[in-house]
């Protein structure tokens, strides 16, 4: 099936409040990277994270998508009235881990 009357207007997001860096975790390993005589830096350097985000206890994740498709509706200028389809792209259960 081909599709000739799909358009992406707008693409919006909501980051999560809560921040971890990989430094902060670090901070927690200190022992065990002292017992492996593993230099500080090596999370970050291994996986290329700098920070991962958490979303509050109990936020729901539809909610969250709903504020990011309200961000994306203003900025193309569009009314829900507009939209023939929604789609939520996440990867994750609510509340399992972070899409």
């Amino acid at each position: 099936m081909r599709y000739s009357r799909v358009f992406l207007d707008a693409i919006q997001y909501e980051l999560p409040p809560n921040v971890v860096t990989s430094s902060a975790l670090e901070e927690r390993l200190a022992p065990v990277y002292a017992r492996l005589h593993m230099p500080a830096g090596q999370l970050e350097a291994l996986t290329g994270i700098r920070e991962r985000r958490w979303w509050n206890p109990g936020q729901s994740l539809s909610e969250v998508a709903a504020i990011a498709a309200e961000k994306a509706l203003d900025e193309a200028g569009l009314t829900m009235r507009d939209v023939g389809a929604l789609v939520y792209a996440g990867v994750c259960r609510e509340q399992h881990e972070p899409a």
